[in-house]
């Protein structure tokens, strides 16, 4: 009997240690091809926000950060690798520049072979930045503003709903429900 005591006491301390000294901090790395707001709401409203880390470029495509997280470039003196490991949420916004020029700049008929190739091209980040990251990753759906390729781009959210589930990654649809999703995860509000 006493053994049996001895043992839970000891777990008991171990579950209090572990709890106590738990990392509740949370390191908030954003990924984007596009200027967008939902980042600073984002980060105004999460309650103990140890680090935030934007990388953001006008003209990122898919296969550039990909080339990106291999060559471990550097972001805020920070190795990107270290940032994916180390990132309790991630936000991807990546794609839509691409297919925005590529509908201006290629036919129709065209266009679903490229889409595909983009869902490919994401599904290979996915698969890279799991290699890295086991936390919460959020991947936000493609939107353009253009009702002309509303069949198209809803073809290409499916493709990439469908690739989020077999990379446990949360599939967003536009940007609106990514505050409300990432809020209710991580504040208690």
């Amino acid at each position: 009997m006493k053994k049996i005591l001895a043992i839970g006491l000891i777990f008991l301390i171990v579950f209090l240690i572990y709890n106590f000294n738990k990392d509740k901090e949370i390191y908030y790395f954003n990924i984007m091809d596009k200027e967008n707001n939902y980042p600073n709401l984002i980060k105004k409203e999460i309650p103990k926000l140890e680090k935030y880390i934007n990388y953001q470029k006008t003209d990122l495509r898919v296969t550039d950060l990909i080339r990106d997280i291999n060559d471990n470039i550097v972001i805020n003196n920070k190795n990107i690798q270290n940032i994916l490991i180390k990132a309790d949420l991630i936000t991807l916004s990546i794609g839509n520049n691409e297919i925005e020029y590529k509908i201006k700049n290629t036919k129709v008929t065209d266009l679903y072979n490229y889409v595909d190739e983009v869902a490919s091209d994401i599904e290979e980040l996915l698969k890279l930045i799991r290699i890295y990251s086991k936390e919460k990753i959020y991947l936000i759906g493609i939107n353009i503003d253009n009702e002309y390729y509303k069949e198209l781009i809803d073809y290409l959210n499916i493709k990439l709903e469908d690739i989020c589930d077999s990379y446990n990654v949360e599939f967003i649809k536009n940007d609106v429900n990514i505050v409300k999703k990432v809020l209710k995860t991580y504040c208690k509000c």
